[in-house]
């Protein structure tokens, strides 16, 4: 009868125990989504607690060699070997941004339920509100970081990643006015998306306003059963207001039509549009010369000035060589993966699809398709895929989503 209490009461310690360190680990989890836009250093931190708490717990063992994971798996391996054919030092850092996809298993072998996928979206909008107040210091002229004259993006230091940011966290808003579970206060709501939006349209970020005037009509039609169209034409209306009432903004998109209009008529390349039209035809020429393995990892900028000297593209100015780059996933995968990885990513947004779609919960089948989409139409303006800021959220919110056991 002793040895039995004793065995009753060892095993309830190692429960209590091991709720405990998930307990933990949730909280870390927690933490490292909250400083995505404010440190990288204290992301990198907080997700090796969460990692060290997970292997203690021995959630490994949950790990499966689903469709997500493999293609993962796939991707790190190509980089990888590219890596070793080309090594440079800039190769090496594109690797390492490309080894934040390792995350996708330590997340999705996790213990989820609805409750934490929404805690987990309430840390993120606080975290984006942290920065906000950063960025509110720079409207004051409080030096915060030098934004170049992108705007007030608060601790984000490019305006595409600020803009993209921002305008995911007023799509979870949004959402949020007809699932009310995320901020349940809706003056508090309705206080934070004209913050953000305000912070949204006085940076130099088209990617994030564009995004936001082609998903918000989205959200709509999932929640409106009549006059749903109606709505939907009224939210873009309501977006272009914001945009009416930033001139900064107004002026981005009259810039981005004039540069556009100088392309198309004159062959000016030395603009925002024009760079990013000769890197696309760039990545084009180095995908049908090396269309099966590419030009090697890192090895576009490299590749460009060839192509310059071959007289194949126009060349640019001196001062813009900084600027050179794929500026788009799809335009890097093609032109220093080929067709390997090229297909190896397409795998990697197919399989985020599946298990986005075969969730039983409608809620967060459409947020992860909001984060889907926001993800897939933001990787054509830039190498999202390689810079942590962007691709942590995204495999976050997406690896949790078909883990979920249940709703509330």
């Amino acid at each position: 009868m002793i040895n039995k209490s004793c065995a009753n009461y060892v095993s309830i310690f190692i429960k209590t125990k091991a709720v405990l360190i998930d307990d933990i680990g949730m909280f870390f989890l927690l933490l490292t989504v909250l400083t995505i836009p404010l440190s990288i250093f204290l992301n990198e931190c907080f997700f090796i607690l969460y990692l060290a708490a997970f292997f203690v717990i021995s959630r490994y063992k949950f790990i499966t060699l689903s469709l997500m994971n493999s293609t993962v798996l796939v991707l790190i391996i190509i980089g990888a070997i590219s890596l070793y054919i080309h090594p440079s030092k800039h190769a090496f850092f594109d690797f390492k941004q490309l080894t934040y996809l390792a995350i996708v298993p330590f997340i999705s072998a996790y213990r989820w339920s609805g409750k934490r996928y929404i805690l987990m979206l309430r840390f993120f909008i606080c975290g984006m509100l942290i920065n906000l107040f950063f960025g509110v210091a720079e409207a004051f002229n409080i030096d915060v970081i030098n934004t170049h004259g992108q705007g007030d993006l608060g601790l984000i230091n490019f305006h595409i990643y600020s803009s993209m940011l921002i305008s995911m966290s007023i799509l979870i808003l949004i959402y949020d006015f007809f699932y009310r579970r995320i901020v349940t206060n809706f003056i508090l709501r309705v206080l934070f998306v004209l913050a953000f939006s305000w912070q949204l349209f006085t940076t130099m970020g088209r990617t994030g306003q564009g995004l936001l005037f082609i998903l918000t009509p989205l959200i709509i039609i999932w929640n409106t059963k009549r006059y749903k169209y109606l709505f939907s034409s009224l939210a873009m209306v309501a977006v272009g207001f914001f945009l009416l009432l930033s001139t900064r903004a107004m002026d981005m998109w009259k810039t981005a039509y004039s540069q556009i209009h100088s392309l198309l008529t004159g062959g000016y390349h030395a603009s925002d549009i024009g760079l990013r039209y000769l890197f696309t035809k760039a990545g084009i020429i180095m995908f049908l010369s090396h269309p099966l393995f590419g030009v090697g990892l890192g090895q576009f900028r490299k590749y460009f000035y060839t192509l310059i000297k071959t007289h194949e593209i126009h060349n640019i100015p001196s001062s813009f060589h900084y600027l050179v780059g794929p500026t788009s996933s799809y335009v890097a995968y093609i032109s220093e993966f080929g067709l390997v990885g090229l297909f190896s990513f397409s795998l990697l947004l197919y399989a985020s699809y599946k298990s986005v779609l075969n969730t039983p919960y409608k809620n967060f089948k459409h947020i992860g398709i909001l984060f889907l989409l926001w993800f897939f139409i933001g990787s054509f303006s830039d190498t999202i895929i390689w810079r942590e800021i962007i691709v942590v959220p995204f495999l976050i919110f997406i690896s949790i989503i078909p883990s979920i056991k249940q709703e509330f």
